[in-house]
C-alpha cells in the first residue's frame, strides 16, 4: 500500500470505520474474478412446477446452466382482461360432442369456424342424407338414431390438428 494509501487508512480509523471494511476496499482482491469465474455461462428462465423444476435444476447446475423459476399465475395474468371474453359457441378453432340420443356414443368433432357455424352445417347434412359432409348424418341413416345437436358442446379451444386426435383416444368414442 503506497503512503498516501496508509495516511487515508489511519484516518478512517481513527473516524470509526471498522478494519474490515477499510482492508476490503483498500486491498485489490482478485476475489471478484474467482467469483466471475465460477458463474454460469447460461441462465435459463423457465415457469415452476413443483417436483419437476427442482429435479431440472439439479441436471443443469452441473452443466453450468442457471436455472431461474418464475410462477405460471402472476397478479397480472389473473386480474388484467383488456377484452371480453369470447363465449365458447361462438370461439373459433373447437373441439365439441354431440351425443346420440339413441345410443351411448358420442361424436366429436373439429372445426376451424364456430359451433353454431359447424351446428348449421350437421343440420344441413341431417336434412340432406350427405353422409359425405358429416359422420354424424352416416351414423344417424345407418342406425335411425336422432342426435341431439341441442345438447353439443364445445369440449376444448384448440390450435393443433394434435388435439382431436389426443380428445378422441382418451376421453370419448369416436365414430
Amino acid at each position: 500500500m503506497s503512503r498516501g494509501g496508509e495516511e487515508g487508512c489511519r484516518g478512517t480509523k481513527e473516524n470509526g470505520y471498522p478494519s474490515g471494511l477499510i482492508h476490503k476496499h483498500s486491498c485489490p482482491t482478485r476475489r471478484r474474478q474467482e467469483v466471475d469465474d465460477r458463474r454460469p455461462k447460461t441462465t435459463l428462465t423457465l415457469p415452476y412446477i413443483k417436483g419437476l423444476s427442482e429435479a431440472v435444476r439439479r441436471i443443469l447446475t452441473p452443466l453450468d446452466v442457471k436455472v431461474v423459476f418464475r410462477p405460471l399465475n402472476t397478479l397480472r395474468k389473473m386480474l388484467i382482461h383488456l377484452k371480453d371474453p369470447v363465449p365458447s359457441d361462438q370461439r373459433k378453432g373447437i373441439v365439441y360432442s354431440i351425443p346420440c340420443d339413441g345410443c351411448p356414443k358420442v361424436y366429436i368433432g373439429q372445426t376451424g369456424r364456430s359451433l353454431k357455424h359447424r351446428l348449421a352445417e350437421h343440420r344441413c347434412a341431417l336434412k340432406n342424407g350427405d353422409v359425405a359432409a358429416s359422420a354424424l348424418a352416416e351414423h344417424t341413416l345407418a342406425t335411425g338414431h336422432p342426435v341431439a345437436l341441442t345438447k353439443a358442446e364445445v369440449i376444448d379451444h384448440h390450435l393443433y390438428q394434435l388435439t382431436l386426435g389426443i380428445y378422441s383416444y382418451c376421453n370419448r368414442l369416436h365414430y
